[in-house]
């Protein structure tokens, strides 16, 4: 198949590779750079939670994953994504033919299930078949729902829902529940809320919980790290921590003893 019938680079879109083995996730990234190249990997990690990162940080329109992996394995991932980010196109590689892994894989959204090693054509196949999923996408989005006056609903459809958020942040919210609440679907609502806030709600609702809690670490010194992390929404306590860390480069005590301290600027960094 030639790179005429796949696409042009032009209508290129972003792929991620989740894959714990390291020289398996090398071949495969060689692969579609070599093979498929209207689909640019734009990351490449090794364990599913670097993936919610990398997904959160990268937006990619693709994520292929293994399923046994450290960490976050691949069927917790795909679970996080199908309710975080559901416009994100998922397909799984494995080398275990196991029918439980194939039905989760269904229930969730996975477009392909393939069996390693994966070869060119199969890899060839699938991209296409997502290609022309995501050209449809694309087409149907911009026609219907970026013409005038439709871009102005759009707008208050994306404001009412920061809004929202901003009310309700620190509740426990999925975005299949905040697309129901504005009768829309969750991938529409996504994309509606990405192109006007600058950021997936995934993305926004953690913001707005981290300022939250920032402000909580400093004016009440009394509340402990777990009680400020249940305060903006995170009853689990060692999640809270390892987000605000990744969102600030520091822990909740490390941050609060430095404000406390005099060391704005150093938070700054």
């Amino acid at each position: 198949m030639s790179s005429e019938e796949l696409g042009s680079p032009e209508r290129s879109y972003s792929l991620l590779v989740v894959e714990d083995e390291e020289l398996i996730r090398g071949n495969l990234v060689r692969k579609i750079r070599e093979n498929v190249p209207d689909f640019a990997v734009v990351g490449e990690v090794d364990n599913g939670q670097a993936a919610l990162d990398a997904v959160e940080e990268l937006n990619p329109d693709v994520v292929v994953t293994d399923v046994r992996m450290p960490v976050l394995d691949g069927l917790a991932l795909i679970r996080e994504l199908y309710f975080g980010y559901p416009d994100v196109k998922l397909v799984i590689i494995s080398g275990h033919d196991e029918f439980a892994y194939a039905q989760t894989a269904i229930q969730y959204g996975v477009r392909d299930y393939l069996l390693k090693p994966v070869s060119i054509e199969e890899l060839r196949r699938t991209l296409a078949r997502l290609r022309i999923e995501l050209d449809k996408e694309r087409r149907e989005f911009e026609e219907a729902h970026l013409a005038f006056p439709q871009a102005s609903a759009q707008e208050e459809l994306a404001a009412s829902a920061q809004e929202y958020l901003r009310q309700h942040y620190a509740e426990e919210l999925s975005l299949g529940e905040l697309a129901e609440r504005f009768h829309v679907n969750p991938p529409y609502l996504a994309r509606v809320f990405k192109r006007f806030a600058g950021a997936a709600p995934v993305r926004y609702i953690r913001d707005l919980r981290i300022a939250a809690a920032r402000r909580l670490l400093e004016q009440r010194p009394a509340l402990e790290v777990k009680e400020v992390a249940a305060l903006v929404g995170y009853p689990d306590q060692g999640y809270f921590s390892r987000v605000f860390k990744k969102a600030t480069g520091r822990s909740p005590l490390e941050y609060r003893e430095l404000r406390a301290t005099g060391g704005e600027q150093e938070l700054r960094r």
